[in-house]
């Protein structure tokens, strides 16, 4: 992987509002619908890391929102803008 330092959270579900390709950074020809990344290395990354495993542990529903954009080596994962914990 080129991007060592990113975490990439695959969904059971695709997102809403997919990021065309060739727009900010996503030059894939298939913008993953599916996933999302984010720095794992920052303070940030690592509240998120723990939110998405303590969701995944407990069974709890996850809304991502994300950039329109993609980071460089993930040209096909676009980036986390927000991410919610809710429900059962």
């Amino acid at each position: 992987m080129s991007a060592p330092k990113y975490l990439i959270v695959h969904m059971e579900c695709d997102s809403t509002s997919p990021i065309a390709s060739g727009s900010n950074g996503c030059t894939s020809s298939t913008v993953l619908r599916n996933a999302f990344t984010f720095d794992a290395t920052s303070e940030q990354g690592k509240l998120n890391a723990s939110l998405v495993l303590m969701a995944f542990a407990t069974k709890k529903r996850v809304y991502a929102s994300t950039y329109g954009t993609c980071p460089k080596g993930l040209e096909n994962t676009p980036l986390l803008y927000g991410l919610k914990v809710y429900g059962s």
